[in-house]
């Protein structure tokens, strides 16, 4: 009987008269802490044993000691990081072996991704093309605009913010740059000028779509200056704008 098979039969003793004298002795105020099925020579599991030649240990049955092991090479599974294959992927798998020939699970190794999916680290993420809404300047639409609109589009399928492009304005209204401004005219005009000496006096009525109205007016006297008609009739232009917008 080798000494190993001693030890392994000495100490299965050595549980079972501690296990009978544990119950007789109940009352005991010390105790023996058992040795463990390692340090009884059950250093093997069953998948390792070769044939039947092989003894459990009595405290774990999943501890046993071989005569016989199996031959193994172990296998680290380099490259193969993952415990599972992540949602939407296509891994390949690697059993690993431990250096004691015990199993280390199955390891996976991501390779590609689903139809509509792209490889983000260890993960399987929606595929998307990016679209920055190129044109789209405007972060609202002006006020009597007609606008069409285009939502953000990141790479990984998120949104960003809704732009918009001023198509026209409606009816009233003209554009004027990315903004709607309402119609005006001016309207009633009268102007007098007199040059002994130089005077000029007018007056006009400026009229905006929404049907709101004011009257214009204009006086100038200076000697010798001259005030051409165009010039009141630009400010008044302006004025008018002004008021209707």
């Amino acid at each position: 009987m080798s000494k190993i098979t001693k030890k392994i039969l000495g100490a299965s003793l050595s549980l079972a008269a501690f296990s009978f004298g544990y119950i007789s002795t109940a009352s005991a105020q010390t105790c023996t802490q058992p040795m463990t099925c390692e340090e009884m020579g059950y250093i093997d599991t069953v998948d390792r044993c070769e044939g039947d030649a092989m003894i459990k240990c009595p405290s774990d049955l999943s501890k046993v000691f071989c005569r016989n092991r199996k031959a193994c090479t172990p296998n680290a599974c380099s490259g193969y990081t993952l415990s599972s294959c992540p949602a939407n992927g296509n891994c390949s798998t690697c059993d690993k072996v431990n250096d004691d020939c015990s199993s280390g699970g199955t390891k996976y190794k991501l390779d590609s991704c689903a139809s509509g999916y792209k490889i983000s680290g260890s993960s399987c993420i929606k595929d998307c093309t990016a679209d920055s809404c190129s044109g789209y300047t405007l972060s609202s639409c002006p006020n009597h605009g007609s606008c069409s609109s285009c939502t953000i589009k990141n790479s990984d399928c998120t949104t960003g913010k809704t732009k918009y492009r001023l198509n026209y304005c409606t009816d009233g209204f003209y554009e004027d740059g990315d903004s709607c401004r309402q119609d005006y005219s001016v309207e009633n005009v009268s102007i007098y000028c007199d040059q002994s000496p130089y005077y000029c006096y007018g007056t006009a009525t400026c009229s905006c779509a929404d049907g709101t109205s004011k009257k214009l007016t204009f006086s100038y006297s200076e000697t010798g200056d001259f005030i051409d008609k165009t010039y009141i009739l630009d400010e008044w232009d302006y004025d008018c704008n002004y008021f209707c917008n």
